[in-house]
């Protein structure tokens, strides 16, 4: 049952194996969406720096034309070393030709006003062009054109801190995504996976949440789906393995599970009760099949209506009823008859009424076994003893088991003794007193067994019936020719009298 439960589950995850292959194609599509973000963000990070750093060369500049204008050397940078390359007096494009300026330069106006413009050569150096007038006099322009250029060392950091900070954000980009995965994804399918481990034990009481992920939300409804349906069969598997299907009752399988767990775990004495309808075979075969079925039920409504809930109740087979309860349970019915009046009493069955005859053995734990098979088997034994003696139960002895043991043995040699004609005829003789003479016997029956010699039929008879070998008994009379004996003289009432020849001399 277990292994059917793990195939199922097996088929169940290889069907929404291609939604677990579609979380995988999202799982890509979500990292190369972080890869375009990290990048976006690089560049607009990059040209943060750039426009940064153009307004700090023009500050700068806007410092170093105050301090011409004031004959002051100060605005010396030591980040930036600034060199003027060219003064030229005139307009800005004319100086560009002058100086053959490279036609690859970016050009870009200057946030703060037409007094400054930049040119980006690369490797770090940039080119500034600074509109200076003389004097509101004057037409004319100066044109002062700066080298600035960032030592290697400073372009290096700025690089290095550049890449930090771009890996520091992509860090922390990915952490963020990798939990909104973890929590999306991973842990559904954790739970999934526990969820199979549980249903794989027997466990089908455990149900996936929803997820906010359409796939995972679709796999965990279909795995709440299969682990009801197997909850459901296992419920049917049960009924019909630890359930008796005429009564209702529990049967022989759950009573020896039952016994076995409450044994194991016992913190109290038990007891187990074994009886059975003696008559129904009576019943069953004067009113049919159908009103002996009937009586069966009655009979397990009877026990489960007397009988306390927490009690197990058992049909063994045919009409053997079992039932295990606590040994206090068990006085305090013996003492109120409680037990008595579930044994015996009459049933009324479609128009009959029937007198129930039962005889229950009894068998307790742990004193007449640890096991529930011998606990089962000494209560039979002691059911056996009370139904032969007409008692309504009998508790179990250990002399009753030897007894038990011997009539075993006795019924094998029985068997034997029929093979290998161990028995013999005695011819008991019957006076006629009116003629005063013997025309008649009676044949005795008896066991000339080789270890305990003549036995009667009082001791053997009986198994001979329970067992069927009465018929090879009668078919060995009937086939046992008549014994050729001697007469011999018999004493009747001083009277004497001879033996017809077919009596035996040998006495009874």
């Amino acid at each position: 049952m277990l292994s059917s439960k793990k195939n199922g589950l097996l088929r169940a995850l290889i069907a929404n194996s291609a939604v677990i292959s579609l979380n995988s194609r999202t799982l890509l599509v979500c990292i190369t969406a972080l890869v375009a973000l990290s990048l976006c963000i690089y560049a607009i990070l990059n040209n943060q720096f750039s426009a940064q750093h153009a307004e700090r060369i023009d500050q700068l500049l806007t410092a170093k034309a105050q301090a011409i204008d004031h004959n002051d050397a100060s605005g010396h940078d030591h980040t930036l070393a600034m060199t003027p390359v060219y003064y030229h007096s005139g307009d800005l494009e004319g100086a560009k030709e002058t100086l053959h300026w490279p036609k690859a330069c970016e050009h870009s106006q200057a946030p703060l006003g037409s007094q400054i413009q930049r040119f980006k050569c690369g490797n770090g150096i940039r080119l500034h062009a600074m509109e200076t007038t003389l004097s509101p006099e004057q037409t004319s322009q100066t044109i002062t054109l700066w080298a600035t250029h960032i030592p290697n060392a400073s372009l290096l950091s700025m690089q290095v801190e550049d890449i930090l900070g771009l890996a520091a954000l992509v860090l922390v980009i990915s952490t963020l995504c990798s939990r909104w995965i973890s929590q999306s994804i991973t842990q559904p399918l954790g739970e999934i996976t526990t969820s199979a481990q549980l249903m794989a034990e027997g466990n089908y009481d455990w149900r996936l949440p929803e997820s906010s992920i359409g796939e995972i939300n679709q796999l965990a409804f279909t795995f709440n789906h299969m682990a009801r349906s197997l909850q459901e069969r296992d419920k049917v598997i049960r009924r019909t393995a630890y359930k008796d299907q005429l009564t209702g009752l529990d049967n022989r399988a759950y009573l020896t599970l039952a016994l076995r767990e409450r044994t194991q775990s016992a913190r109290e004495p038990l007891s187990i009760v074994i009886w059975g309808i003696d008559n129904l075979d009576n019943i069953n075969e004067v009113l049919g099949h159908d009103v002996a079925d009937k009586v069966l039920i009655k009979v397990a409504r009877k026990a489960s209506r007397i009988c306390q809930e927490n009690l197990v109740i058992a049909r063994l087979e045919g009409n053997i009823f079992c039932m295990l309860l606590p040994r206090d349970l068990l006085e305090s019915m013996l003492k109120k008859h409680t037990l008595k009046r579930m044994l015996h009493g009459s049933l009324r069955v479609q128009d009959y009424q029937l007198d129930i005859q039962s005889h229950a053995g009894l068998a307790h734990y742990p004193e007449h076994g640890q096991c529930p098979e011998t606990l089962m088997r000494r209560a039979e034994i002691a059911r056996q003893l009370a139904k032969k003696t007409r008692q309504t139960s009998i508790v179990f002895e250990a002399r009753l088991e030897q007894r038990s043991a011997n009539r075993l043995e006795l019924i094998a040699q029985l068997r034997q003794a029929i093979t290998d004609e161990e028995f013999c005829l005695f011819f008991q003789p019957k006076l006629n007193l009116r003629t005063n003479s013997i025309n008649q016997a009676e044949v005795l029956l008896r066991w000339n067994h080789p270890v305990h010699g003549l036995i009667a039929p009082g001791a053997f008879m009986e198994l001979a019936e329970q067992t069927g070998m009465i018929r090879d008994l009668h078919a060995w009379f009937l086939n046992k020719p008549t014994p050729s004996s001697t007469c011999a003289p018999i004493k009747t009432s001083g009277c004497r009298s001879t033996c017809p020849p077919w009596i035996s001399k040998t006495p009874a």
